[in-house]
């Protein structure tokens, strides 16, 4: 089955290597216009997520997750496992790419509206003005919330990694795995988390972050479009509240950049991860694999 048709599953009891019969060739031709509606993460992305599964599911299995002293039928359940919580890891890293990407494409339709429109202000050189955007708002919004619960199921995941651990939230990872075999997997996960976790600058004493203020205490805003004329020329810029930098002045728009960076971050910090565990070698972790 080709990508166009990656989504679509038709079962049939037509040996196999036979042509498929009529009716599968006039339900794709049906299902094809719905599918080719939904959108798609970005190659590198599901590429990268996919070599992760495989190492996992595919036989033979990587080295990393081969349990001598595991019953046959006890160790395909456990992987089994392991998988699924993978998947949802996976599943959280495209949202947040998707919401990135939402991002991307409302901010070209903004610049291309004030393209469109500034020259009418030519007569008016001290006038400016500025704007929100509910839409920029709830994309923003629901970034935060995929960023944060990939982080979550990347501990779930990553936990269950180990004998004996378990753990949903990525703040208690490292007490999950701390001591467990192997230890050396342990050891390099828990670096992973010491070096690195801070960087997606999660609530800690005197501080929360935007998602937590979202999630508990308010609704919290991305920020606004600012319009502003030097002489002849006018400029636009959006302008990020609360954790979001402060973006360069010669950039029009620049949400979506930092959503994209954030989003990479993610994927390699999850990929980084499983490296650690001896699932992934550096290759596939970096897209050379």
């Amino acid at each position: 089955m080709d990508e166009s048709t990656d989504h679509v599953r038709l079962e049939t009891d037509d040996a196999p290597g036979e042509p498929p019969p009529e009716w599968v060739a006039a339900a794709l031709a049906f299902a094809l216009p719905f599918v080719e509606t939904d959108w798609r993460p970005p190659a590198s992305a599901a590429e990268r997520t996919g070599a992760l599964v495989r190492a996992i599911h595919d036989d033979p299995a990587s080295d990393a997750i081969k349990r001598p002293g595991m019953e046959e039928e006890a160790w395909k359940r456990w992987r089994e496992r392991l998988v699924r919580a993978v998947g949802h890891v996976q599943e959280g890293l495209f949202a947040a790419h998707f919401h990135a990407e939402a991002v991307a494409n409302f901010e070209e339709r903004i610049v291309g509206i004030f393209r469109s429109q500034h020259g009418k202000l030519a007569d008016y050189p001290g006038t400016g003005g500025m704007f929100s955007s509910r839409a920029l708002r709830y994309e923003y919004q629901a970034f935060l919330f995929a960023e944060r619960r990939t982080l979550e199921y990347l501990a779930v995941a990553a936990a269950g990694f180990f004998s004996g651990a378990e753990c949903h939230r990525i703040k208690g990872l490292k007490k999950a795995v701390r001591g467990k075999e192997t230890a050396t997997a342990s050891a390099r996960l828990i670096k992973r988390l010491d070096d690195e976790l801070a960087d997606f600058g999660l609530s800690a004493e005197g501080y929360k972050s935007d998602r937590d203020r979202l999630a508990h205490w308010e609704a919290v805003d991305a920020g606004y479009f600012n319009i502003s004329r030097r002489g002849d020329q006018a400029f636009i810029k959006f302008m990020g509240y609360g954790e979001l930098p402060e973006f360069d002045e010669e950039v029009e728009v620049g949400l979506s950049a930092e959503l994209r960076a954030r989003a990479q971050r993610l994927e390699q910090f999850i990929l980084d991860v499983f490296a650690d565990l001896g699932i992934l070698d550096a290759g596939a972790r970096s897209g050379d694999g």
